[in-house]
């Protein structure tokens, strides 16, 4: 048996879930009465739409949660919605069978124009629409009923309008569409019995695996980069890997004893609480939504459930997430409805370094307030267990500095935190020491890589994003410098040059330049001008240090002992004043 043996020892833990902001929004924009209940959830780049027993739809902002219209219906309580992959359509499905879609025509946050309803479908008449299911290119919808009828309903545009085509059956399947999916030209459908891959472009189709099975699971197709699988839920705790161009079954991922352990509370969560656990769980998941990666999520009435399934591991499952009605994930954010309350919840899955950040983000400006302790609790923990395992400089390069002295601070204040305060201490100065340590070396870098490669006479080059100020700056100072090639000390007459410029183009004033000057053997030593230097024989005299500041505290050194010298408060004296001396 493949699932015999003591429960497997926990991986190490680099996902972790998080809950986010509360969606307050979401609950006031149904108004005191409790008739009213959201019903499905789904979300897109921009916007989050929940679908109502009233018939109604209500869209949010994703940036902020705010409220911002409903779409009212008359067709009867919405079952599913699905936005299209471009943002711009919006597909309701209804429990009276018919499918209504909306085309958005602008940002809904502006309400510069309502969206326009573009068709109701009467296609599934008389039959729950169960699933919806958009293309990659947003050009057709896919739509499941509970009698197992898929219908493909293409859109186009027509003298810039966009119109919809004429519905054509995909399949009628022997029992009820449970889930669909959609990946590179091909629709992925799990109905109560059979996984079935239609090939849109061929027209072909194939079944996933030999089995059948009967009940309600979920399927989906992988989203790791490089591979083409998909995955199908079977009985036991169980789901296939499968192969997307003929459904072969590559292999059975067991979860039974992935399972046999504590559940974990949801960080940043007031309700967060994990239970124990030591017995393997016999589980049928309804549903497998990608969530990025090679996660997955599913869920049932008394759990929720983060799968690795690329290494066939639990990254971890709650039961403080329970009575979950719909859920929709839009990258590694995920959104869920909960059966019989007005509330949803903003769910994301994080890495280590990540989930610190953003409880941070979340962090209260009250730190009396109950959440306030919670994430301070919860950011410690992280921080203490995961980015304490990770390489030094891994874990400083994912955290940024002002994250760790963040959550120093805050640690410092609190009470709470007082018994882990000086471990937080030494792993935070062991990061600033690193990122500094990686500053400076990217600095060094940088400026070895702005030096250009040196050449008689003054070169001047600008670093500023605009051409024709380098072009400006070189062409001022070198013209200069020609015209003073005979004095005796040229360095003397270099910094009015420099300050002409500097006036002359205040750009070129804010902008770094890096200067080379011949090194002189006696003060009475010449500057050779441009022209001079290109059809001179002799070889180039030695050159003094690169000096990189603004062009109005530069300083072209003459000699390698005079180190530059910086700017006095009255504006002048550029250049060192030994040089001065001499030079007087």
């Amino acid at each position: 048996d493949e699932d015999a043996g003591p429960p497997r020892p926990p991986r190490e833990k680099t996902m972790f879930l998080v809950q986010q902001e509360p969606l307050d929004s979401f609950a006031a924009a149904l108004g005191a009465s409790g008739r009213i209940k959201y019903t499905c959830i789904d979300a897109s780049q921009r916007f989050v739409a929940c679908g109502a027993n009233t018939g109604s739809i209500y869209c949010f902002s994703r940036a902020d949660n705010k409220y911002l219209q409903v779409l009212a219906n008359k067709e009867g309580q919405i079952s599913c919605v699905s936005f299209a992959p471009d943002d711009n359509l919006l597909a309701a499905g209804f429990d009276t069978g018919n499918v209504a879609v909306w085309e958005l025509n602008t940002d809904m946050a502006t309400l510069k124009s309502k969206p326009q309803r573009l068709r109701v479908s009467t296609d599934h008449k008389g039959v729950r629409v169960s699933s919806l299911q958009w293309d990659q290119t947003s050009g057709r919808l896919f739509s499941g009923d509970e009698q197992g009828k898929i219908i493909c309903t293409p859109f186009s545009k027509q003298l810039s309008k966009l119109v919809a085509g004429l519905a054509d059956v995909v399949t009628r399947a022997d029992s009820k569409i449970v889930q669909l999916d959609f990946l590179d030209g091909k629709l992925l459908a799990s109905s109560l019995t059979r996984v079935v891959v239609f090939d849109t472009t061929s027209k072909r189709f194939w079944q996933v695996g030999s089995k059948a099975r009967e009940g309600v699971y979920g399927a989906c197709f992988g989203r790791t980069p490089g591979k083409q699988v998909l995955f199908s839920a079977r009985p036991g705790s169980r789901i296939w890997e499968a192969e997307t161009k003929d459904g072969s079954v590559l292999a059975t991922l067991s979860f039974k004893r992935c399972l046999a352990c504590d559940s974990s509370p949801v960080l940043g969560s007031l309700d967060g609480a994990g239970q124990a656990n030591a017995k393997e769980q016999s589980c049928a998941f309804p549903v497998l939504l990608p969530v990025g990666g090679p996660h997955v999520v599913s869920w049932l009435p008394s759990m929720f459930v983060v799968f690795d399934v690329d290494n066939a591991d639990v990254v971890e499952w709650h039961t403080d997430l329970t009575d979950i009605k719909s859920a929709c994930a839009t990258g590694a954010t995920i959104y869920l409805l909960h059966e019989n309350k007005r509330v949803a919840t903003k769910l994301a899955l994080l890495s280590g370094p990540d989930a610190i950040a953003s409880m941070l983000r979340l962090y209260p400006q009250d730190p009396a307030l109950p959440r306030a302790a919670v994430l301070l609790r919860d950011a410690v923990m992280v921080f203490l267990t995961r980015i304490a395992k990770m390489a030094v400089a891994d874990a400083s390069a994912q955290l940024p500095q002002p994250v760790v002295q963040a959550l120093l601070d805050l640690a410092r204040a609190s009470p709470t935190a007082a018994s882990s305060l000086s471990a937080i201490e030494q792993l935070a100065l062991r990061l600033t020491a690193s990122q500094e340590a990686a500053a400076a070396s990217a600095a060094a870098s940088r400026q070895a890589s702005r030096a250009p490669s040196p050449a008689q006479g003054i070169v001047v080059v600008n670093a500023g994003p605009a051409p024709k100020a380098r072009r400006q700056s070189e062409s001022a100072l070198g013209a200069s410098v020609t015209s003073i090639g005979s004095l005796p000390n040229p360095a003397r007459a270099i910094e009015p040059a420099i300050r002409a410029t500097s006036a002359a183009s205040p750009d070129l004033g804010r902008a770094p330049v890096i200067g080379f000057a011949p090194q002189a053997s006696a003060p009475g030593s010449q500057v050779p001008s441009r022209a001079a230097s290109a059809t001179s024989s002799a070889s180039p005299a030695p050159f003094t240090k690169i000096i990189a500041e603004p062009v109005e505290t530069t300083v072209v050194s003459m000699f390698d002992e005079f180190a530059p010298a910086k700017p006095s408060a009255s504006g002048s004296g550029n250049l060192l004043s030994k040089a001065a001396a001499e030079a007087k």
